[in-house]
């Protein structure tokens, strides 16, 4: 799991940079109906971090704890995603990071191995939430330069 870990301050600050300065109108933009603005991905991002570092904490203490699905759609529409400040979301995400990181440090390989039962997709382990922390970064990363894509396609 440490190659999960070594980037994880790292890639919070890069990702605040990558999305800071982009215009209003195109943090605003949504390539089609049913996509997400750049402003929701981000948020999307500061909320699945907290999920996750919450998930990964109740495995580690408790013994198979239950794991609550979310509706990633419902709540950016219901929680209004997009009204949200991107440089609050921005400053709280890198400080997400910043004060789980010597949680991850104490993880054990054997830790790795611990379970929890989530509510929908049943067994979990904690190496998969961990890798899922990583992986899922990068894969809105590569959402938002598709949007700046479509955005400049528009102009």
């Amino acid at each position: 799991m440490e190659q999960y870990i070594v980037s994880f301050i790292t890639d919070a600050e890069a990702f605040s940079q990558l999305v800071r300065g982009i215009p209003v109108e195109e943090l605003n933009y949504k390539p089609t109906v049913t996509s997400w603005s750049i402003t929701e991905i981000i948020v999307h991002v500061v909320d699945t971090e907290m999920i996750l570092q919450h998930r990964i904490k109740a495995i580690l203490a408790e013994d198979n704890p239950i794991i609550q699905a979310f509706d990633q759609n419902l709540w950016a529409s219901e929680l209004q995603y997009s009204s949200r400040d991107i440089e609050d979301q921005l400053a709280l995400f890198v400080l997400l990071r910043k004060v789980f990181a010597p949680t991850l440090k104490i993880i054990r390989d054997v830790d790795g191995e611990r379970v929890g039962t989530h509510s929908t997709d049943g067994s979990i382990q904690l190496k998969d939430i961990v890798k899922k922390m990583s992986t899922h970064l990068q894969g809105h990363i590569e959402q938002i330069e598709r949007n700046r894509a479509a955005f400049v396609l528009l102009k």
